[in-house]
């Protein structure tokens, strides 16, 4: 078939920083000067972009099929320099505003990160309504520190450092992005086709929570699935495509020059996983919670020519992400019917179905990859596929994976779906070359076993308990005068909304999921989660939470877990996971308060639920009156009948799993031979102590360095200018048995990073 090639991963260029959009931040709010109010807008320089009409920005492409959603303004500000400086207390604080006109959304990216002892630095919009920090010396950093884009065409900085600090800061702002389009690398509701079957229908739930969408280096999005290995340790593999960690450059033939694709492994740490983010229904396909991530992750085997990698992430996906790992079939005949979830456009999740058996064969006439080295569908009988559902698994018949999308038909659409390609697990399963096939990996035992089936990584795995049907439609609250709702904000004095659910032994609560109208985060009028025990109605509080909705993420070059908050939770389902998990014997009620409607301006809030029930009976939702009385729906002044608010809980059966699970990491096998990138390769002489590298043929090598793991920088040679071999000692600068990383500069094939694990002295 000689169509036009499409590869499924979709790119949003954006940043070119070697970290994701936001570092740990320790909350709280920027203090108040001595001398004006935060109110006083007038008193704050700010600096406002040049403006442009974006039509250049607009006709720019990323690799192969992305495209450019923000305008980069290079710029060189120097906070102290440029900011209002004032006193509160024990501190200096500077403060300065940027502006871009009509930016959906702005972004800074700082040269470096380095304060003192006590310093905070602070992001916000001018109503506060969007505060991102505070940022402290714990996020000290040397590399580019990007901090998440807040919505609007206006951000004010505020830099907070005591009057006598262990040494003065020196913050510049080297980049302001401006989003022109609207879009965020963030999962990405209702921006595939309309053609799509959403997860939830899926019968094969197993498999379901398997499947991901990875975003990477912040501008890519793909798919991909956790995969179990033989020694079943729930160590966290994630299988997808190596075209979604390719970057481009530029080749000479013939004095012209020629786009090449190549893998930037570097790619691999910036990766955010995020997991079951899916509609809740198929009735109701609303945008799925997006607080169940992961980030940062490491290379474990990647072949460029067959579109094959495998990495590992920095964490185990925690018991209420509810993950499961698929298993594998690495024969060569596989049968239908098969199925994909994937992720379209970064859209919530879909699945895509055949009942034929996939064929063998050669994707197009790209010769990026070997012949006859993926499996093909022949359009899909259910869905389809787009950009972004790039690296999801194709599931044989018995629920096995057989290998991950790579592309297909570049016209393929709703009416015309196209064919599909996906790489074949079983031609990258060679277990010696370990670090460009997956056997060494998924087989640790040697076993040499063809199939392996999934594994649920938790005896005692978590669940979730809702009071509506898979398939409900839910109603939504009765508004009055567009701020006050039935279920919700209100002028009748309700104050707070409860949903019952009873427990006949003893459970463990994780975290709630609830369904808002309408609903946003606001410092100024927050929002509680409680949870109370009763028998027929709320009794005693037991437990208090604000709630932020947050996504948690990783940052490997801190080892730390940090979160970005959501700003809007309307129309979305949202993840609150209690900080502390609740032990509860006995029936419990879940509320969530009603901001505050004395304040002026105040954000309305209100809450789905459900078409009433048959009976009264039937009835588990609860409001708190004027009176501060817990009162059933069934004497709500507007809706007056039994129902259940879209309130959902996870739950773990009992309470002390100390011995649940205890994953094994396998010990990385050490670098004893030569380890090819691309037409590069660095291999170690043992009784030297050296590392040697051998210079692609027609380039030239400029520069070494030696990193350790969390990217301190150990050794480091410029000015090098060779063309055929280069070695230098690493016994005195490397400790025995850790692994570190030499990133070479090549004149033409730019960086490559190569890993090794120091050999033990003879």
């Amino acid at each position: 078939m000689n169509t036009k090639v499409r590869f499924l991963l979709l790119l949003f260029v954006l940043f070119n920083v070697s970290t994701t959009f936001s570092q740990t931040n320790e909350g709280g709010f920027p203090l108040e000067d001595n001398q004006s109010s935060l109110k006083g807008r007038n008193a704050i320089p700010t600096i406002v972009m040049p403006k442009t009409d974006f039509k250049s920005d607009h006709k720019k492409r990323g690799p192969l099929c992305g495209n450019i959603f923000a305008h980069k303004f290079a710029v060189d500000i120097n906070l102290k320099e440029k900011g209002q400086h004032s006193k509160s207390g024990d501190f200096n604080i500077w403060r300065l505003g940027l502006k871009s006109e009509n930016a959906y959304s702005l972004n800074i990216i700082l040269k470096d990160f380095k304060v003192p002892t006590g310093a905070r630095l602070f992001l916000y919009s001018p109503n506060q309504e969007q505060i991102k920090g505070a940022y402290t010396k714990a996020n000290n950093t040397p590399y580019n520190f990007a901090i998440s884009p807040i919505d609007g065409d206006e951000i004010i900085i505020a830099y907070e450092e005591p009057v006598n600090p262990d040494f003065k800061a020196d913050l510049v702002i080297k980049r302001v992005n401006h989003d022109f389009k609207g879009l965020k690398t963030l999962p990405s509701f209702g921006s595939s086709e309309s053609c799509h079957i959403e997860a939830a229908s899926a019968p094969v739930s197993l498999t379901k929570r398997s499947s991901c969408e990875l975003i990477i280096d912040g501008a890519v999005y793909c798919s991909g699935n956790l995969i179990n290995n033989t020694n079943n340790d729930a160590n966290p593999y994630i299988v997808s495509s190596s075209h979604c960690y390719w970057e481009t450059y530029e080749e000479l033939q013939n004095g012209q020059p020629v786009e090449k694709y190549r893998l930037d492994t570097n790619l691999v740490h910036t990766t955010v996983a995020f997991f079951n983010y899916e509609a809740p229904s198929e009735e109701w396909p609303i945008e799925g919670s997006r607080e169940m991530s992961l980030s940062g992750a490491k290379m474990i085997a990647s072949r460029k020519s067959r579109d094959m990698i495998l990495i590992q992430m920095n964490e185990i996906p925690p018991v209420d992400f509810r993950p499961y790992y698929a298993g594998w079939n690495r024969e060569s005949y596989i049968s239908g019917p098969v199925y994909c979830f994937h992720h379209p456009y970064g859209d919530v999740k879909k699945i895509s179905r055949d009942e034929a058996t996939p064929s063998t064969a050669s994707f197009d006439n790209t010769k990026l990859f070997y012949e006859n080295s993926h499996w093909r569908i022949y359009r899909w009988d259910e869905g389809m596929t787009e950009g972004g559902s790039s690296g999801g698994a194709l599931f044989d018949s018995k629920d096995h994976i057989v290998g991950c999308l790579t592309g297909g038909d570049t016209n393929a659409n709703c009416d015309k779906p196209g064919d599909d390609y996906f790489w074949q697990l079983y031609k990258v399963w060679d277990k010696d070359t370990y670090d460009k096939n997956l056997g060494y990996w998924l087989d640790p035992k040697g076993s040499g076993v063809s199939v392996l089936d999934g594994l649920e990584p938790y005896k005692y795995p978590c669940r979730r308990i809702s009071h509506r049907s898979w398939n409900e439609v839910p109603a939504v609250p009765e508004v009055e005068n567009n701020k006050y709702y039935a279920v919700g904000t209100n002028n009748q004095g309700i104050t707070e909304y409860s949903e019952k659910y009873d427990t006949e032994k003893e459970i463990t609560l994780y975290g709630v999921y609830f369904f808002p109208v309408v609903a946003q985060y606001s410092s100024k009028r927050p929002v509680y989660l409680r949870i109370y025990k009763g028998a027929n109605k709320p009794d005693s509080l037991i437990y208090e939470q604000l709630i932020r909705i947050q996504t948690k993420q990783y940052n490997p070059y801190k080892d730390k877990v940090f979160t970005e908050d959501t700003p809007q939770w309307g129309s979305m389902e949202n993840y609150i996971r209690l900080k502390t998990p609740l032990k509860l014997d006995t029936t419990f009620f879940v509320s969530i308060t009603v901001p505050e409607t004395s304040i002026t301006n105040y954000t309305p809030f209100a809450l789905y639920y459900s078409d009433p029930k048959e009976t009264e009976e039937q009835n588990t939702a609860f409001f708190k009156n004027a009176d501060k009385q817990w009162v059933p729906f069934t004497a709500h002044p507007q809706i007056a009948a039994p129902t259940s608010l879209m309130v959902d809980v996870v739950v773990r059966d009992g309470w002390d799993h100390s011995d649940d699970l205890n994953p094994i990491t396998p010990t990385e096998p050490p670098i004893d031979s030569t380890r090819y990138v691309e037409n590069a390769l660095c291999y170690p002489a043992f009784t030297t102590g050296e590392l040697n590298i051998e210079i692609p043929k027609g380039d030239r090598l400029q520069k070494i360095q030696v990193t350790d793991m969390s990217g301190r920088t150990l050794y480091i040679k410029d000015g090098i200018n060779t063309t055929v071999h280069y070695s230098f000692n690493v016994a005195d600068i490397c400790m025995q048995d850790n692994a570190y990383n030499v990133i070479a500069t090549f004149k033409y094939a730019n960086k490559k990073t190569f890993r090794f694990i120091k050999w033990r002295s003879k």
